[in-house]
């Protein structure tokens, strides 16, 4: 029985119209609207990480995707000009048969670092006047302040063994 359901919503999928998609027309027009853009704008053609064409509610939209908010900030300082440009190369290659949009979007991929599993390592600034480091503090007069010296001590000397092994792997 469960299969009979399966091959009836199967059939389903099949039988419905989707129209025709032809993957290689896809292809051109993506190549022709990333050549338009970035021919339109050739000072900020490396600062462009991705070009999208998306179709919302009968209004079609350019996604132009910059690396890095300097990019967007430029694109939004000539924006006039890059659309005079883009326009005029819109009509010389005529394009209206082959690429129809009506906006323009500009952001900034906001790309998630992937953070290593190891924590990177502080390198450490070693002073010369830190090594010789003695607590002069008499231990039974006071205690609590022979006790906070020898801390600062340990640190110390737990800084420079890591200086020193930073120092011998050649960081």
């Amino acid at each position: 029985m469960k299969q009979s359901d399966y091959d009836k919503r199967l059939q389903d999928l099949v039988s419905k119209n989707y129209g025709e998609f032809n993957i290689w027309e896809e292809v051109s027009k993506r190549n022709t609207l990333f050549s338009l853009v970035k021919d339109s704008m050739p000072s900020l053609a490396s600062g462009i990480v991705r070009i999208d064409l998306h179709d919302r509610a009968e209004v079609k939209s350019v996604v132009i995707n910059f690396a890095t908010a300097g990019h967007l900030k430029e694109y939004r300082m000539k924006e006039k000009e890059i659309m005079e440009v883009m326009r005029s190369l819109y009509k010389e290659r005529g394009l209206k048969d082959k690429l129809v949009f009506h906006k323009i979007e500009a952001k900034v991929l906001r790309v998630v670092a992937q953070e290593s599993e190891e924590k990177k390592e502080e390198l450490i600034d070693y002073m010369e006047g830190t090594e010789n480091f003695i607590n002069q503090v008499d231990r039974d007069k006071n205690p609590a302040l022979w006790r906070t010296f020898e801390e600062i001590r340990m640190i110390l000397l737990a800084k420079k063994e890591k200086y020193n092994e930073q120092k011998t792997r050649g960081l």
